[in-house]
């Protein structure tokens, strides 16, 4: 090897164990314990029902039959046919 080729070798190493200890650290504090607020998830469930409801309505406003749809008849349905292996 050369000195230039020893030289980037130390530093690559250098820079890579710097960044494992900067990865660690920046780990640690990204796991801290963290108390619930119960605020928050008061608005949360709130808004929740909030949405459900508007999509229930929404739904039942688009499932009502209208007067010119007739209900299928047998004929319309599809049927079943036997496998002919």
């Amino acid at each position: 090897m050369t000195e230039f080729e020893i030289i980037f070798v130390v530093f690559g190493i250098g820079a890579c164990i710097v960044g494992a200890i900067q990865v660690t650290i920046a780990y640690r504090s990204s796991i801290r314990d963290v108390e619930p607020d119960p605020e928050r998830f008061r608005r949360f469930v709130e808004r929740g029902m909030e949405l459900r409801r508007q999509a229930l309505e929404k739904s039942r406003a688009t499932d009502r039959p209208c007067d010119d749809v007739t209900e299928p008849k047998s004929a319309d349905l599809p049927t079943q046919q036997a496998d002919t292996d």
